[in-house]
């Protein structure tokens, strides 16, 4: 009898060691296949030496006139100098510099610029002396890169109802929550949303410095701004070391910021959903493939966008942007914007569909040197989400 239990033991003990090594070989391959699809990117003419040439000789004027680049929230969590000031402050922006003129980016229209609002958005400051119909969260394609700020979504919508886009280049769900915590209580719109992209897909997680700061401690952005309204003297302070830095050529050393070993187990959590291998399978089998790994920062984005919405009486919406199979090819797009999709119905949020408004596969339907939209596709986008909303 004992003979028996041993083996029944033996075997028991010995598959689950190959189930667990089966699946830690699984988060292996989910964590690899981000990284070698990446490689199918295109990146904007590298081959047209002249408009290279033409394209620095523009940007090098425009930073002597005093326009300086555009902060990248992702950036300041891995510079080391950059997280030091927050450190040094306790204060932590979710902008770019306010009223400083901005040198954005360049994707065949030359290079854009704009001078930012009062909380370092690329807004207009008189639109937050009416009431805010809509306000809009989300990455680049918020902030209006690479086109003027008259094409931008945001202010494309406000031709139908004033609406303030909360985005900058490079950020990320977890940046997003961060946004509609310090932004919607401030400007209390009636509609606000989110602006989901492809590569949000696998972004940020728990480690990040925006989540610690201002979803799991929302006392920071409640006081991210003074009595009078204006930005707290903390963050203003942030504002002038941050620009200081920027300001100076190669003023970065890119030293990164140590992270504890917690940390460093957030930033593979989402692997453990196997949401990569997922996505690939969901193009070929998707009825077979459960929708239910929306990964962490999508869903704290949602969710935060979801109570904020329910405290301050506005109404949440979802959008997901279409990208570009040229500039950007992408495997995880399907299974991801159906992810979205059933994530806002099942928590009865609107979801606003841009597929019959974005063609991925044109050309003409993005910019001319780069996977940001045309001047032309961000305007019907704009205006798509406003009909959509009345």
């Amino acid at each position: 009898m004992s003979s028996t239990k041993s083996r029944i033991g033996f075997w028991f003990l010995y598959t689950t060691i190959l189930l667990v090594f089966f699946y830690i070989g699984l988060v292996v391959v989910d964590i690899l296949i981000p990284r070698i699809t990446s490689s199918d990117s295109i990146k904007a003419s590298t081959t047209d030496n002249k408009y290279l040439q033409d394209s620095e000789q523009q940007k090098k004027e425009l930073v002597e006139q005093g326009f300086v680049k555009a902060i990248n929230l992702a950036g300041i969590e891995r510079h080391l100098e950059l997280k030091s000031v927050m450190k040094e402050n306790s204060a932590l922006g979710i902008s770019g510099y306010p009223n400083k003129d901005i040198l954005y980016c360049n994707e065949g229209y030359g290079w854009q610029t704009y001078r930012s609002d009062r909380y370092g958005f690329r807004n207009f400051n008189k639109q937050y002396d009416t009431q805010v119909d809509v306000a809009i969260f989300g990455d680049s394609f918020i902030h209006g890169g690479c086109v003027p700020t008259e094409a931008t979504i945001s202010q494309t919508m406000s031709k139908i109802s004033n609406t303030l886009g909360f985005g900058l280049g490079g950020s990320d769900p977890i940046h997003y929550a961060a946004m509609i915590n310090v932004m919607l209580p401030k400007v209390l719109p009636k509609q606000a949303g989110i602006a989901f992209y492809n590569n949000d897909f696998n972004d940020s997680d728990r480690a990040s410095i925006f989540y610690k700061f201002f979803v799991k401690d929302r006392n920071n952005a409640s006081n991210y701004f003074d009595s009078n309204g204006e930005l707290s003297l903390n963050i203003t302070k942030y504002y002038d070391e941050i620009y200081r830095i920027y300001s100076k050529e190669a003023a970065l050393s890119n030293k990164r910021w140590p992270l504890s070993y917690w940390d460093i187990l957030l930033k593979v959590e989402k692997y453990f959903l196997l949401n990569n291998i997922r996505a690939v399978l969901y193009n070929y089998y998707p009825e077979a493939i459960p929708l239910s790994g929306l990964s962490p920062s999508s869903k704290i984005a949602i969710n935060e966008l979801i109570r904020a919405c329910d405290y301050h009486d506005c109404i949440p919406f979802i959008t997901f942007l279409p990208h570009s199979n040229y500039w950007n090819p992408n495997y995880a797009y399907k299974y991801y914007e159906a992810q979205l999709k059933q994530y806002s119905k099942a928590n009865g949020v609107k979801f606003i569909s841009l597929k019959d408004v974005v063609d991925s596969n044109s050309r003409d339907d993005f910019a001319p040197r780069g996977g940001h939209y045309s001047i032309d596709t961000y305007q019907r986008v704009g205006m798509h989400i406003a009909n959509q909303l009345q």
